[in-house]
This record gives C-alpha cells, sequence and structure tokens, in this order.
C-alpha cells in the first residue's frame, strides 16, 4: 500500500473506504444494498467488506452481471457450488429447506443484480429475507433498488442501505486518486476534477487519465 495525505490506496489504484468500511463492521443489520448507477465501485466496497468481516462458515457468491435470470436458474448456479451434497439443492424448495436447515450462518452475497430480475426470483427472495428462519447475511450490488420490501425491513431494522450519495468519493478520497496517479497536478488541477467528477468513482479516474495521457503527450 502506499500512503498519500489520509488515505492509502493500493498499487492497482484501489481506495480503502474506511468511512464505509466501518458500516460493514459495525453493522447489526443482516441485509446490505449497495445501490448505485456504474463506476461507483459497489463490488470493490463489498469485497473490501469481506476481507474484514470475519468469515462465515458458509459463503455463497454469485456474479450475475446484471443479467435476468430464472429462480430455476438462480438455484442451479447455487447448488453448483454445493454439488458435494448428498441431497440437491437446485430448486426453490430444496434450496430454501436447505438453508433454513444449516446449524451456522450463511453469507449470501449477490454481485450486480439485475434492474428487471425474474417475479419468482424476487419473490422468493423476499420470502427468505421475510418469513423464512434462515439465519442469512445478505450482501447485494445492484443498479436499481430491487423489487423486494425493502420499507419493512428498513422499519424493522433488518437493512442497510448504501446509495451514490455514500458511495461517493470524498474529496479528500479524490484527492489522494490524484496524487496517486497525477503527483504533479496542483490544487487548480485536482479542484477542477472534484468539480467535474462531483465524487463519481469512475469519472474521477478518467479525469485523472486523461489528464495524465495529456500531459505525456506534451512530451512525446
Amino acid at each position: 500500500m502506499a500512503f498519500h495525505g489520509r488515505v492509502a490506496i493500493s498499487q492497482d489504484g484501489v481506495i480503502p473506504r474506511r468511512r464505509l468500511l466501518q458500516f460493514g463492521r459495525g453493522t447489526s443489520q443482516p441485509i446490505t444494498l449497495v445501490s448505485a448507477p456504474a463506476g461507483y465501485g459497489k463490488t470493490s466496497l463489498i469485497r473490501q467488506c469481506m476481507t474484514r468481516c470475519v468469515p462465515a462458515p458458509r459463503i455463497l457468491q454469485l456474479n450475475l452481471a446484471g443479467q435476468p435470470l430464472t429462480l430455476a436458474r438462480f438455484c442451479t448456479r447455487i447448488a453448483e457450488q454445493f454439488s458435494h451434497l448428498a441431497q440437491p439443492v437446485n430448486t426453490p424448495v430444496a434450496l430454501l429447506d436447505w438453508l433454513e436447515g444449516l446449524k451456522e450462518p450463511c453469507t449470501l452475497i449477490l454481485d450486480d443484480y439485475p434492474a428487471k430480475a425474474d417475479i419468482a426470483l424476487d419473490a422468493w427472495i423476499d420470502h427468505l429475507l421475510l418469513h423464512s428462519p434462515a439465519t442469512i447475511e445478505l450482501w447485494v450490488s445492484c443498479r436499481q433498488r430491487p423489487a423486494w420490501n425493502l420499507p419493512r425491513l428498513m422499519l424493522e431494522g433488518e437493512l442497510l442501505e448504501l446509495d451514490s450519495r455514500a458511495l461517493a468519493f470524498s474529496r479528500q478520497e479524490s484527492d489522494d486518486l490524484v496524487r496517486r496517479f497525477a503527483p504533479t497536478t496542483g490544487d487548480a488541477g485536482r479542484e477542477a476534477i472534484w468539480q467535474q467528477a462531483a465524487g463519481w468513482c469512475a469519472g474521477t479516474r478518467l479525469l485523472v487519465n486523461s489528464a495524465t495521457s495529456a500531459r505525456a503527450m506534451l512530451y512525446d
């Protein structure tokens, strides 16, 4: 890790989101929903949270890539991770029964949950979250909020939701990213990037890359 200012930035440019990681470590809510448009670091944040949390005995992770899938296909993809089980869990009923029968907590990570999900899949997850006795810790990243009963989950203290406002870079994070990848950028340049990107993580990186390329051309 390289230190610049107050934030440590890894060599591949990932900024540890310390202010957000505090939510991941300290929250008592079993459901964490990270909902924002593309380029806000949703997947990166969940990965960072997972590396800092005490690992659950079982972790189920699906990268859905924002693509709709049926409930049957959803169950099949989870069953593929547990093909060693004596009883297959490749149907909605079998999967629910298996989750409810677990004696230890299970972490389920749904990365890039589709904006237009299958109605049956949404209903199954709603039942899992609201009516099932299964001990589940759910992490979801998505570009649009799922059609689940989120207000009830929020009222019951079960849901932590982070949106684009929470995920947007702070001024310090923006400046530290500029210092890491364009160290010769002055105060005016950092201010311009901050104003143009308005905290959008991907936009900040694009502007930094653009500034770096422009300087390189001057010396070619």
